[in-house]
């Protein structure tokens, strides 16, 4: 049943799941509490029930537009599943169970910092991959390994479904307060786990901000178009151990840039990028060639 979400048991059926509708799905949704229907958080069933809507059945029989006046999009999205319309396609396809980045650093670290700059890049890594697969994360899990190859990991639930760095790292800082070991540390790692697929409704939010999640899209555009080193992190150049001192790529030094969050503006970046790629094109073009030698008769 893709109308509503979780709760099994609840229903009562053989062995605590759900049993299909004897007398019809309207009919069956119609006494549900509105906290049954996919995609109403614990912000979300409030502000239903502040508005008078207690029950599915409520809601599908509410007026449509004043259901979008009170929610927006949530509440057409709502009226629907309440007459068990579901456009989302069952999918039964494997997804992995976490998406993770270690990294064995070349030297030991041990202040927080460092450990944070490390932190940074490995949320950056996973988060990328993980909107790559489109794939939204519930969990955060911190591995961090001794010098003497002691393993140790925290981990956490997050508010909601997400899929960007600045929600990984935010989770993986609260975590490092959880280590009492002194260090130092010779791998630092991230993982998100707990993955599903971003086209399922998440649990809405009223008040969720998008603008960090098209940050980062915008950069996952330039990184596939021109390559992983066109836009950094001022932060994370050359500041922290086991790392090289100078970061460049394409031609590109991004060493000296560091007063802003992200290193230069994308438009500087790639234009630096070209004029390296019409130089290196330029030297090709002026390399002499070997005149040919006519075969002796």
């Amino acid at each position: 049943m893709g109308w509503v979400g979780g709760g099994a048991g609840a229903g009562g059926g053989r062995g605590g799941g759900w049993g299909g509708p004897p007398r019809g799905p309207r009919r069956w949704l119609a006494p549900l509490p509105v906290s049954r229907l996919w995609g109403a958080g614990r912000k979300t069933v409030p502000r239903l029930e502040a508005l008078g809507y207690h029950t599915i059945g409520d809601i599908a029989g509410a007026d449509p537009a004043l259901l979008v006046h009170q929610l927006g999009s949530a509440g057409a999205h709502f009226h629907e599943l309440a007459h068990a319309r579901d456009p989302r396609r069952v999918d039964h396809r494997r997804r992995a169970a976490s998406v993770g980045s270690d990294r064995t650093l070349s030297h030991d670290v041990s202040a927080r910092h460092d450990i944070e700059v490390h932190l940074r890049r490995a949320a950056d890594r996973v988060a990328r991959r993980v909107r790559a697969k489109n794939h939204v994360s519930r969990g955060i899990r911190v591995r961090l390994k001794t010098n003497r190859f002691e393993l140790l990991t925290r981990q956490c639930r997050l508010r909601r479904p997400g899929d960007t760095s600045a929600e990984y790292f935010a989770a993986a800082r609260g975590l490092l307060d959880e280590f009492d070991h002194p260090g130092p540390f010779r791998l630092v790692g991230l993982a998100a786990y707990d993955l599903e697929w971003r086209r399922y409704p998440r649990q809405l939010d009223l008040f969720e901000d998008g603008a960090a999640r098209r940050l980062e899209t915008t950069i996952d555009g330039l990184i596939d178009r021109f390559g992983a080193g066109v836009v950094q992190r001022a932060c994370d150049i050359g500041d922290a151990p086991g790392r090289a001192a100078e970061v460049s790529s394409g031609g590109v030094n991004l060493d000296r840039l560091r007063a802003e969050p992200l290193v230069a503006s994308p438009a500087d970046a790639l234009a630096e990028r070209d004029r390296s790629l019409r130089r290196r094109s330029f030297a090709v073009s002026e390399t002499p060639t070997r005149p040919k030698v006519a075969p002796a008769p």
